[in-house]
This record gives structure tokens, sequence and C-alpha cells, in this order.
């Protein structure tokens, strides 16, 4: 009987941690779907999104998610790679989103805007300069 709840325990754990991974994966995933000009022009605020299971299972790529998107101004679905930018953020490197007319629009490559953006420390022309701001900002 201890064995049989330790297992169970175990598993318990386990389905805890996958569906609170998933959730802050899908919450990152909305906001860079949200950041998307096409998804703010034709979706509007996203009011829904769901994965899309036998979609995403059945496409090419290990990062690659289709979700469905209901919001403010339309639905529709989008199939977008999806990278981790640190433990804080996914971006969308490439991505399509369908309307329920069928219309298409490309979504924009956001790792070339995250590239751009910098630290002052990562920034500065002088790097001994940016390390002492960053003593005397301490």
């Amino acid at each position: 009987a201890a064995v049989l709840l330790f297992f169970a325990l175990v598993g318990g754990l386990i389905a805890w941690g996958v569906g609170t991974g998933w959730k802050l994966f899908a919450t990152q995933a909305q906001d860079a779907l949200q950041a998307q000009p096409a998804v703010q022009e034709h979706i509007g605020t996203i009011r829904e999104m769901n994965v899309d299971l036998i979609a995403t299972g059945s496409a090419p790529g290990a990062e690659e998610f289709v979700f469905r998107l209901q919001g403010d101004r339309g639905n529709g679905k989008v199939q977008a790679n999806f990278v981790s930018l640190g433990a804080e953020q996914e971006i969308i490197t490439e991505g399509v989103l369908t309307l329920a007319n069928g219309a298409r629009f490309e979504l924009d490559d956001q790792s070339a805007v995250e590239e751009d953006a910098c630290t002052p420390e990562d920034c500065s022309e002088d790097p001994d300069a940016a390390a002492e701001d960053s003593l005397e900002d301490a």
C-alpha cells in the first residue's frame, strides 16, 4: 500500500509540473502572438487561445505549435515556431495566421527585434564604463 501511495504521489507531482510548465508556455506564447501586427489587426485582443493537438502533433518542427484564436475582431488559427528566449519569454521566428475566411498572413520574425534589444552593459562602446556605471548603481 505504501508503494502504491508513493507512485501515486510521484505521478501527481509530475502531472502538476507538466501542467504548470504548459501554462507558463501558453501564457508566453499568447504574449508573443498578441505582439504580432497581423494578430492585432485581424484577431484583436486574444480572448481565448486553445492548442490544436492534432495539428501540432503533425506539424513538421519540434518547436512548431498550432493554436486556435478567438478575439474581439475575429477568429483564426496560427501555426508558428516558438523559441524560448530565456525562462521568461517565448518568441515567434516564423508563422502564419489563417483567418476563418481562409485569408493568410505571415507573422513577423521576433528574433530580429529581440537581437536589437540590449542592456547598457551589452550596448556600451566602453565595457569598463558600463561596469563602473553598474557598480555606481549598486
